[in-house]
């Protein structure tokens, strides 16, 4: 899956998530350096993002409609 850029609400969470799983489970950023064993490309921190992202697509959360910023 492709991870969209800003203002697509299960992208963003998703970004929002895996910063607060490496804040905790990543203390000196190496899943910033580790390449991704998922063929795709990038960091691991990147694979994950990708996982959530595609996740929150497929089961959407509900939410407010989003205003511009």
């Amino acid at each position: 899956m492709t991870v969209h850029e800003r203002d697509c609400a299960p992208c963003d969470a998703a970004r929002a998530v895996v910063d607060e799983l490496a804040a905790h489970w990543d203390p000196i950023g190496n899943w910033d350096e580790v390449e991704a064993l998922d063929g795709h490309g990038g960091t691991l921190r990147d694979q994950a993002v990708r996982l959530v992202a595609d996740v929150l697509h497929r089961y959407p959360l509900p939410a407010p409609p989003r205003r511009p910023t």
